[in-house]
C-alpha cells in the first residue's frame, strides 16, 4: 500500500517529467520600439525591461532566433498591436530573401549616432519602400525610404534597415 509521502513523490515526479517534456520557452526583450514616429534608443535603454522575457512563438519560426521589443505608441492599433504590447520577431533576412509587401516589421535608422526604431507594415512602390502605420488615427504617416539594392536610406541619406520580422504579439494584460 502507498503512503501519503509516496503519493506526493509520484505526483512530483510526474509533474517534473511533464515540465521537462513541455518546457515554457521564452525570448529576450531587446528594447523598445515606437508605434508612431521614430523613438530614439538610449545606449543603455531600460525602462523596466532589463532582463525581461516573453513567450516564444511556436511553430514555423521556432528554428530561428527570436527576440522581442516592447511597443510604445498607437500607430499600429488597427493591426491589433497596442501600446505596452510586445512584438516577437526574427531577423528579417534570415526569414525572407527580400522585402515582402504586407509584412509587419521593426525598422531602425541611425542619425547622428542616435539609433531610432519603429514598427510598421511594408509597402513596396518601385524603388521606394513605405513603412506604413495601421492606425485608427489618420495623423500617423508612412516612413518613406529609397531602396538601392538591399540598402535603404531616407532622402538625406540616413541609413534605414529592417531588423525584425514581426511573427507574433504578446499582450501582458
Amino acid at each position: 500500500m502507498l503512503g501519503e509521502g509516496d503519493i506526493e513523490a509520484i505526483a512530483k515526479k510526474k509533474a517534473e517529467k511533464e515540465a521537462g517534456q513541455n518546457p515554457t520557452k521564452s525570448v529576450v526583450v531587446r528594447g523598445i520600439t515606437k508605434a508612431g514616429s521614430w523613438v530614439e534608443i538610449e545606449e543603455f535603454e531600460n525602462d523596466g525591461i532589463d532582463g525581461a522575457r516573453v513567450p516564444m512563438v511556436p511553430g514555423d519560426w521556432e528554428h530561428l532566433d527570436q527576440f522581442a521589443y516592447k511597443v510604445s505608441g498607437s500607430s499600429m492599433d488597427a493591426d491589433r498591436i497596442f501600446d505596452g504590447d510586445y512584438v516577437v520577431c526574427v531577423n528579417y533576412f534570415n526569414a525572407r530573401a527580400e522585402l515582402r509587401e504586407g509584412d509587419c516589421v521593426v525598422v531602425e535608422r541611425v542619425r547622428n549616432s542616435a539609433v531610432e526604431r519603429s514598427v510598421k507594415i511594408v509597402e513596396v512602390r518601385g524603388k521606394e519602400v513605405h513603412f506604413c502605420p495601421k492606425s485608427t488615427n489618420p495623423a500617423f504617416k508612412p516612413i518613406v525610404v529609397q531602396m538601392k539594392n538591399r540598402h535603404m536610406s531616407e532622402p538625406d541619406d540616413t541609413e534605414v534597415r529592417v531588423v525584425g520580422l514581426v511573427i507574433g504579439v504578446w499582450c501582458p494584460r
